[in-house]
């Protein structure tokens, strides 16, 4: 084995607590006990996404098989859901250009937020999509 990248946070504000990799090996998703969940891009480890809907600390964090979904789970009893988002940009303007699916393009994604509940009265142990 060897160490390919790290990536270090700022310690008084973000401590990791739980991670999950996408299954399509396209994004690493965090959860930190400041409440935070961020997602990165394992081949860079930059940033892609980051969210704060959570006071507490994040317990858990789970792609769907597809990857997606990924929802997390908090210290105080919450389960939040997103939603991955695919756009396509194409590069050529006009209407041709864009109902013509051999423009050439690019993919715009965007992780969209979807809501947050508290779902059990007793603390998450673990998080699993079905299929």
């Amino acid at each position: 084995e060897v160490l390919v990248m790290v990536r270090q946070f700022d310690a008084s504000r973000l401590r990791p607590r739980c991670v999950a990799y996408e299954p399509n090996a396209n994004y690493i998703a965090i959860g930190f006990t400041s409440g935070i969940v961020k997602v990165l891009d394992p081949s860079t480890l930059e940033d892609v996404a980051t969210f704060k809907n959570a006071k507490e600390p994040i317990v858990d964090i789970s792609f769907s098989p597809l990857g997606d979904m990924f929802a997390t789970a908090d210290a105080d009893h919450h389960v939040a859901v997103w939603k991955l988002s695919l756009e396509r940009i194409v590069e050529e303007e006009g209407p041709e250009a864009e109902a013509d699916p051999t423009a050439e393009a690019t993919i715009k994604a965007t992780w969209i937020y979807l809501g947050r509940h508290r779902s059990h009265w007793r603390p998450i142990t673990a998080l699993e999509f079905g299929l």
